[in-house]
């Protein structure tokens, strides 16, 4: 990406976050969010600080089941994962994603195209699981009209990718064959290129072809979210919001979807604005929570996410002796002294 395309996708992030920001800020009562905090429960904090860490924990086991070949041990990939989405807390244009094939590459020696496709298929699997819960959430409560679309939407989408995968899957060499004559006009060397990243690509999608991977995929994806939701609802209580109790579960569920999926939409680093506003549709407009307190359960989860991620991002860049930098252009990894060489199953 050039300097001018990263500097137009940084106005545009922070345009979108200013506008989901008024969003969610217009009309507010400040002192019915400063008495929200006032009151609200913070022993509760520590458990869901917790449950976030678990969160990302989970996402690792999941990302070890996905990559194909031989196995690679979670606190190797948990380094590598965090690193990535605390980038994306910090710099724009969700860079995290490019240092996670990155890292991977460099780290564990996994071909990038092949990284590329264990985080689509990551993707795929996350927003499938949102659309589910959504689903079973509806069952509770009548979602209303801005989040019935959101489900339709996304439903659409993670679906048709799903679809598209497993077509790739199973029709590998005619697309194969395809690409291969689309690639004609082009030189030689390109031409096989291309092919391998093609074939490289769909090598990485092996988490689809075996039962047992597919299987831990959809369970380690449950897991994290559900890790996820519990945060939510340990938040909901701390700030006093009394529903009925499988309102309160559908509650934290609905809060994790809406906002995960809304937060998809492209802004600021650390998803500022979209985060805030998803999270009050799912409180106040679905639920009939009030401002003050919905604000502050959705505010003190951002705030909670962004630090605790954030924090274990840079905590492991110095650990290993790692730079941002280097992401973008796939500069070569260098590995702190005296550490195992890659490819190694250490911690």
């Amino acid at each position: 990406m050039s300097s001018r395309q990263r500097a137009l996708s940084t106005l545009i992030g922070i345009a979108v976050t200013l506008f989901f920001l008024w969003l969610a800020l217009r009309d507010v009562a400040w002192a019915e969010v400063h008495a929200a905090f006032a009151a609200a429960d913070y022993r509760l904090v520590a458990p869901a600080a917790l449950l976030v860490a678990a969160d990302y924990w989970f996402r690792s086991v999941r990302w070890r089941h996905i990559i194909p070949g031989r196995p690679i041990s979670t606190h190797r990939l948990f380094p590598v994962l965090i690193i990535g989405f605390a980038a994306n807390n910090l710099i724009p244009a969700r860079v995290g994603e490019l240092w996670r094939i990155w890292g991977l590459s460099r780290r564990e020696q996994v071909d990038k195209s092949t990284g590329l496709a264990t985080l689509v298929v990551e993707r795929v699997f996350d927003g499938l699981t949102l659309v589910f819960l959504l689903v079973l959430f509806s069952l509770l409560v009548p979602l209303n009209d801005q989040a019935n679309a959101i489900k339709y939407a996304f439903a659409a989408l993670f679906g048709g990718t799903l679809a598209a995968l497993v077509g790739l899957l199973l029709f590998g060499e005619p697309v194969e064959r395809l690409v291969a004559r689309l690639v004609r006009p082009v030189p030689l060397l390109w031409q096989e290129r291309l092919l391998g990243i093609v074939r490289r690509f769909t090598g990485g999608l092996a988490a689809l072809r075996s039962p047992r991977r597919l299987v831990a995929v959809v369970l380690f994806s449950l897991a994290a979210w559900l890790s996820e939701a519990v945060v939510y609802f340990l938040l909901m209580a701390a700030f006093g919001v009394t529903l009925p109790p499988a309102q309160m579960v559908g509650g934290a569920v609905l809060l994790l979807t809406l906002i995960n999926l809304g937060i998809l939409i492209p802004s600021a680093p650390g998803y500022l604005g979209t985060y805030e506003y998803f999270g009050k549709l799912a409180l106040v407009s679905v639920l009939g929570v009030s401002e003050g307190p919905a604000l502050g359960v959705v505010v003190l989860a951002h705030a909670l996410q962004y630090a605790i991620v954030t924090a274990l991002g840079l905590f492991f860049m110095v650990r290993l002796s790692l730079s941002w930098t280097p992401a973008p252009a796939l500069q070569p990894l260098q590995p702190p002294r005296g550490s195992e060489p890659p490819g190694g199953h250490g911690p």
